[in-house]
């Protein structure tokens, strides 16, 4: 390499390699910082929404019992009041659900309303056996949980 070449490359050479390595720090300072970024908000939104959906969800639970108890001890004013707050506490979890969750949801859940109201009907003749309607009952139970769950607290 004559001396030229040796000058050129010192001259030319040596600052595009700093430029280079500028630029290459510039873009990985900038990638760094968006994914900092971003992992902060989903942070943020977990620790902001998440309490919201749990209390929502364990309310929701316990009114299903609350419901079903109430039905089956014919606690009519009290069967009433709880489905109300049933359906009210699911109004608290629907924004966190799809579009698709909420319709199947809410019709599971006026399907578990109708048997509660099946279970506390008046007429002592189209009485459910109470093992049978437990039974039941666990599965419209399992049933809502399991769409319930996932979209609350598996994303």
């Amino acid at each position: 390499m004559s001396a030229t070449d040796q000058s050129r490359l010192k001259d030319i050479g040596i600052p595009l390699i700093s430029a280079a390595i500028a630029l290459v720090g510039v873009a990985s300072g900038y990638v760094l910082n968006a994914w900092t970024e971003k992992s902060q908000t989903a942070l943020k939104t977990f620790e902001v929404t998440f309490p919201e959906k749990q209390k929502s969800y364990a309310k929701f639970m316990r009114l299903m019992h609350d419901s079903f108890y109430s039905a089956a001890w014919r606690q009519k004013e009290q069967h009433y009041q709880f489905v109300d707050e049933l359906q009210a506490s699911y109004y608290g979890m629907e924004p966190f659900l799809s579009t698709a969750n909420r319709t199947v949801t809410w019709n599971a859940i006026q399907e578990f309303i109708a048997f509660c109201d099946h279970v506390r009907g008046s007429d002592p003749a189209t009485d459910m056996d109470i093992e049978v309607a437990s039974k039941e009952f666990t599965e419209h139970r399992d049933k809502i949980r399991a769409l319930l769950f996932p979209e609350l607290f598996e994303k």
